[in-house]
């Protein structure tokens, strides 16, 4: 028996048949058309398109192991005779012929993805691709309701593994191929609330630019719809549902996360970047739907809810009902900063998509919030009077020697209204009266590892030393850290714990009972059930769960789902 050749020696075999090497360097266009002229002539003495279509995508293959932009013009052919050849048996046959369907597949995988690799994307304008003719472009469509021409920087197609982190995966056999779409966040007005990378699933089709799709060869397109949207997809006059891959945008974030970032946010709050914190849509703004913020907790970040947003994602009622906002904030901050700033992010987004304020469903905004992001969301219903201040201070803020800027930073912490936009909130195991581990050794040493900004610490140390004998212990040490805040003891959280909602604003709690906590009773394990328990919700379930699994338990996600399709006919029949 002989030896099996190595890959390297295939690959010198390879190298010298079509006379190219790698480094970036493209192969001679001259060879592979020649081999493929060749191909085509032979499978015409009785052969079919179909034949033509596998002989070229395996030289498209082979160019793009060496490494050769090729790869991305044989692709390209390759699908262009899937599609005709299909066409030749009937004009419908790509969505059900599994052979053209499986070699056009195949094809615009790759003409996709090493498009992507070689450059040859040009934003809003198309794909360039060489053909016999010379180099033509291929233009793309963007088909849904959010999109614009040039709505993606990158599309890649996407692979058939499990993300980690995902319950479930949610794909759908179809016409085309799944990809995400990755849109960067712009220097442009309009974008002040998109996350520094926006993912979307989208499913490619490439087929003939006038849409007849006729037997013979022409111009084509590539079509790039919105399958969360749009389900089916008109090939000669029938429809045939699209592929489709929800979770695909979720496993690709998933993928940037590092718990380094998450570690950071808390440990140096003040290093936190502009686009790394904030409001952000998720989606493009859409009106008439009701915004649904989720909010994460302590060491925490969006992804929390990644098992939450996947669900909702193949629910077609919420989708048509909702549109969902995250909002990440620096975990090591005081959490009255983080809520200041969510209700100044909250009026500012208003300002610049509905600055009529005729957008109703705004008014109806929930939020859902898990761990101290329930306390952030409960800061967004609560009126406070001076009650939040004079647990701090012991005379009014208008008796003390203040800057004007420390006197407005003050007053907003301090002194505040419901947003007017928030109508429901969701607290999810969240420490309305705090949580033992603050006061114990692991809560004490991570407080005194945050790193407050340097700013923050300056006009702390100000205020108090122009205002002797005024401010509590609690307040003059330094501005209290989200840790100290969570601290059972703590003369700010108990001031928060007294403060009533407001009565038209609707809320619900989701307590974890997973284990005892010594001397604090049945508990998350982080928070006692005693703490996230309050008297004003409307609805309130207990499951046995701990604390970081609460917004990954199906038993939560279905509650939440519940409160929303409630929240959705609600609204109605206030319409």
């Amino acid at each position: 028996m002989f030896p099996r050749p190595s890959r390297v020696v295939l690959a010198a075999l390879l190298a010298a048949l079509l006379n190219a090497g790698c480094a970036g360097v493209s192969a001679p266009l001259g060879l592979l058309h020649s081999n493929l002229r060749s191909a085509e002539t032979s499978s015409c003495d009785g052969g079919t398109r179909l034949h033509h279509a596998r002989a070229v995508l395996a030289q498209a293959n082979s160019a793009k192991i060496l490494c050769s932009d090729e790869c991305v013009d044989l692709y390209y052919r390759a699908a262009s005779l899937a599609w005709y050849a299909a066409a030749d048996q009937s004009v419908h046959a790509i969505a059900d012929s599994p052979q053209a369907n499986a070699i056009y597949r195949d094809s615009l995988y790759g003409l996709i993805n090493q498009g992507e690799r070689f450059g040859r994307w040009i934003r809003g304008q198309g794909l360039r691709v060489c053909t016999d003719q010379g180099e033509v472009l291929l233009p793309v469509e963007c088909i849904g309701p959010l999109w614009q021409v040039d709505e993606f920087d990158h599309l890649t197609v996407v692979d058939d593994n499990h993300a980690k982190g995902l319950d479930n995966y949610y794909r759908c056999h179809g016409v085309g191929v799944t990809a995400v779409g990755t849109r960067h966040r712009r220097n442009v007005p309009g974008d002040e609330f998109s996350p520094r990378n926006r993912y979307a699933s989208a499913t490619i089709l490439m087929r003939p630019a006038s849409n007849t799709d006729a037997v013979s060869e022409g111009p084509m397109v590539i079509e790039v719809h919105d399958p969360v949207r749009s389900k089916n997809v008109e090939i000669g006059g029938e429809f045939f549902p699209l592929a489709s891959d929800y979770s695909a945008p979720i496993k690709t974030a998933m993928g940037s996360y590092t718990t380094t970032d998450v570690f950071r946010a808390f440990l140096q709050p003040g290093q936190t970047q502009p686009d790394e914190s904030g409001l952000f849509t998720l989606e493009r703004y859409q009106p008439g739907k009701i915004p649904v913020i989720v909010i994460h907790g302590l060491l925490s970040d969006r992804f929390t809810w990644a098992n939450y947003i996947n669900e909702i994602r193949v629910q077609p009622d919420l989708m048509d009902r909702f549109q969902f906002w995250s909002y990440q904030y620096p975990t090591g901050e005081p959490f009255l900063q983080s809520a200041a700033r969510l209700r100044r992010e909250l009026e500012e987004l208003r300002d610049l998509y509905d600055p009529s304020r005729s957008d109703a469903a705004l008014d109806q905004t929930m939020i859902v919030g898990h761990s101290m992001g329930g306390l952030i969301a409960k800061l967004q219903v609560i009126s406070t009077g001076d009650k939040l201040w004079r647990s701090i201070a012991s005379r009014p803020i208008d008796q003390l020697a203040l800057s004007p800027s420390a006197r407005d930073t003050l007053t907003e912490l301090f002194y505040f209204q419901p947003s007017p936009m928030v109508s429901r909130v969701v607290f999810i195991g969240t420490p309305h009266r705090g949580s033992a581990f603050a006061q114990r050794a692991i809560g004490r040493l991570g407080a005194l590892l945050v790193r407050e900004p340097e700013e923050l610490r300056q006009r702390q140390r100000q205020v108090v030393e122009a205002n002797p004998g005024v401010f509590s212990d609690e307040f003059s040490r330094r501005f209290p850290t989200s840790i100290d805040l969570l601290n059972p003891s703590s003369a700010l959280l108990q001031a928060i714990g007294r403060l009533d909602f407001d009565p038209a604003i609707a809320s619900h709690s989701i307590i974890g009972n997973w284990r005892p906590m010594i001397g604090n009773g049945p508990s998350d394990g982080i928070v006692p059930v005693a703490s996230a328990t309050i008297d004003q919700v409307e609805t309130q379930l207990m499951v046995h769960q701990k604390h970081t699994g609460l917004t990954n338990d199906p038993v939560v996600i279905a509650e939440v789902m519940r409160i929303m399709r409630q929240h959705a006919m609600q609204d109605l029949a206030i319409q």
